[in-house]
Formats: C-alpha cells, structure tokens, sequence
C-alpha cells in the first residue's frame, strides 16, 4: 500500500513538473508569435523595393556594386547576365539584382542601412522614404 502511494505521489509530482513546463512553453509561444507579428523581412523589403526601382535599377546595382568592380566588365557583366535572364521584367531584373547584392555582400554588410545609403547616394531619396514607410515599425527579419 505505501509502495503505491508514493508512486502515485511521484506521478503527481512529475505531472506537476510537466504542467509548468507546457505553462511556460505556451507562454514563450505567445511572446514569439507577439514578436512576428512586428517583423518583416528582408526579402519582402527587396521585394517591394523592385517594384520601385525597376526602370534604374541598373544605378542602384552599381551603387551596391553587386559584383567586383574590379575588372571593370565584371559588374557589366553580372548586369548583362540579369538582364538576359528576365528580358521583359523590369522588376523581376531589379529584384534579381537586389538578391545577388545580398548573396555577393553577405547578410553583414548587406542591410536596410546599406540599401537606404545606396538609394541616397542614387538620388533616390523618394524611394527611400516609401522603403521607410513601408518597414514601419517593423523589425526587419535578415
């Protein structure tokens, strides 16, 4: 009889200790979807952000330098090679050219800072202020 009672109390016990664990995890669970919830990312940035540079983004790309500048031709060359890829997509060409920054420069050195930077250093101020706009409050997810 004790034999079964305190088995019974070690199953309570471990039941108790299993309660507070789904307590907490729920809990972390709220608090991460309470974050989502104010992130964007970094894609959805490029993304919208094609759509407004898609008759210069050839400037913008030179601007990022999303090839070696050094030899000349590389960056008319990656340039040349987005353009055959998508011949009648303006956007899609300047989105392309957005994603091949990030995968050249890396998520270090390729950021909304850097992208804002480059859009001033193109005149592109209006631009940026949408890009602003758009991110928000928003935590930008890399």
């Amino acid at each position: 009889m004790e034999r079964i009672e305190k088995n019974q109390m070690e199953q309570q016990a471990v039941l108790q200790n299993l309660m507070s664990v789904i307590k907490q995890r729920q809990c972390t669970a709220e608090t991460l979807n309470v974050k989502t919830e104010n992130m964007i990312t970094f894609e959805k940035v490029l993304r919208k952000l094609s759509g407004y540079i898609s008759g210069e983004w050839h400037t913008v790309a030179r601007e990022l330098e999303i090839a070696d500048s050094s030899p000349a031709w590389a960056m008319h060359e990656k340039i040349a090679e987005i353009k055959h890829s998508y011949p009648n997509d303006l956007a899609e060409q300047a989105y392309a050219a957005l994603m091949t920054w990030v995968k050249y420069k890396g998520s270090k050195h390729a950021t909304v800072d850097a992208l804002k930077q480059g859009l001033v250093n193109c005149r592109m101020t209006g631009v940026m202020e949408e890009i602003e706009t758009y991110i928000g409050d928003n935590e930008i997810k890399y």
